[in-house]
């Protein structure tokens, strides 16, 4: 059995914790250029809101919204960096072509850690 915290802020609590992020991305967004990545701050802050989860499913600690959140999410965060907002939207969209594995799929990528941000090319 699938026995995992869920994740259960609504859509406009998501949406408040990214427009309070957006203005630390903004002061970030230099230092990520000059990295050519994100700062670990930024991705432990993502993280730690659970904004890459918007798609993943419910079983799994998700929210399960759909693609208008998704957008409303991205864009609030891609107002304070575009940069973060492209990244996210990637860990997003991972995380939904994901949710369409076998359940033993699923519980491999997120069993252990439900945090877990995946990402492909």
């Amino acid at each position: 059995m699938l026995d995992h915290i869920k994740n259960e802020l609504p859509h406009a609590e998501k949406l408040k914790l990214a427009n309070e992020l957006a203005p630390k991305l903004r002061e970030r967004a230099p230092t990520g250029d000059k990295l050519r990545r994100l700062p670990n701050e930024t991705y432990s802050d993502l993280r730690s809101s659970g904004l890459a989860r918007i798609l993943q499913p419910k079983v799994f600690g998700g929210d399960e919204f759909g693609f208008p959140a998704l957008i409303d999410l991205l864009s609030a965060i891609g107002k304070g960096d575009a940069s973060t907002g492209w990244v996210l939207g990637q860990y997003c969209i991972h995380a939904y072509m994901t949710a369409f594995l076998p359940t033993e799929g699923q519980e491999e990528v997120w069993g252990d850690d439900p945090e877990a941000f995946i990402v492909g090319v």
